[in-house]
C-alpha cells in the first residue's frame, strides 16, 4: 500500500510564485507514482497580498493566519493540519525544485530513514552563502557531529520529508520562527531516528528579497538550536 503525501508549503506575500509553484508541485506529485493519494496544504502567513487567492484552487488546501505569525507558527500549523503518512516541506519562494519531491519520497521510501533532509551544499550548484551565514552553519555541523555523531551539512533545509509518526513524537516544535527548522532537527536526533541528507537544487529566488536578517536571524537560529540541545 502506497503512503499518502502532504506537502506543506508556508507562504507570506508570494503571489508571484506562488500559483507557478503549486502547480508545479501537483505535477510531481502526479509525475512519479509514488502515492496514490495526496494534499497540497499552503499556509498563507498573513499576506497583503493575493497570495491568498492564487494559492487556491485546483484541490489545494489553503490555511490563513490572520496576521504574520512568523515561519514555524506557519508550517506547524501547516503540519498539525496534515493527514499524510509522509510529510514534506517546501518554502513558498520557488528557491527548490519542486520537481525533486518524489526523490525524497523515494530516499524515504527505499532507506532506513526516518528523515530526509534536503541539502544544498550537496547539490550540483553549491550556492553563494554571506560569510556570517557559513560561518554559523559550519558551527553547528560540528555540534551536531560532536554531539550526535551525524553528519549534518544543512541543518536550515526547508526541504525535507519525514514521517507523520516522526513528527508526532517529537511535538511540540515551539519556536515560531526560522529557527523551527533547528528546533525539528535537534529533536528529532535527540529521539534517535535516522536522518539521511540528499542533494537538492537552490535557485535564486525570482522574485522579492529573502526576509531573512542574517545577524538578527542567524542568533535566533543558533539559540535555538542549543537551547533545543540543553533541554529540548
Amino acid at each position: 500500500m502506497r503512503p499518502k503525501i502532504s506537502v506543506i508549503i508556508p507562504a507570506y506575500n508570494e503571489a508571484k510564485t506562488i500559483k507557478d509553484l503549486k502547480l508545479e508541485v501537483i505535477r510531481a506529485l502526479i509525475s512519479k507514482s509514488t502515492t496514490n493519494s495526496a494534499e497540497i496544504i499552503i499556509v498563507d502567513d498573513g499576506s497583503t497580498d493575493d497570495t491568498y487567492r492564487f494559492a487556491n484552487g485546483n484541490g489545494t488546501i489553503v490555511l490563513r493566519n490572520e496576521k504574520n505569525s512568523g515561519y514555524g507558527a506557519a508550517v506547524r500549523k501547516g503540519l498539525d493540519h496534515a493527514t499524510g503518512d509522509i510529510l514534506i516541506t517546501i518554502d513558498g519562494d520557488y528557491q527548490n525544485d519542486p520537481t525533486e519531491i518524489p526523490e525524497l519520497i523515494n530516499a524515504l521510501l527505499k532507506s532506513k530513514a526516518d528523515f530526509v533532509n534536503g541539502s544544498k551544499f550537496l547539490g550540483k550548484f553549491k550556492p553563494k552563502v554571506p560569510f556570517i551565514k557559513k560561518i554559523g552553519e559550519k558551527i553547528v555541523s560540528f555540534l551536531i557531529k560532536l554531539i550526535y555523531r551525524k553528519k549534518i551539512t544543512y541543518s536550515q533545509s526547508g526541504f525535507k520529508a519525514f514521517k507523520k509518526s516522526l513528527y508526532e513524537r517529537v511535538k511540540p516544535i515551539k519556536e515560531q520562527r526560522f529557527g523551527f527548522n533547528s528546533e525539528l532537527l535537534v529533536k528529532t536526533l535527540k529521539k534517535g531516528y535516522n536522518i539521511k541528507e540528499i542533494p537538492v537544487t537552490i535557485k535564486p529566488r525570482p522574485h522579492g528579497k529573502s526576509r531573512i536578517q542574517f545577524f538578527k536571524d542567524g542568533v535566533r537560529i543558533l539559540y535555538v538550536f542549543i537551547r533545543t540541545i540543553l533541554i529540548g
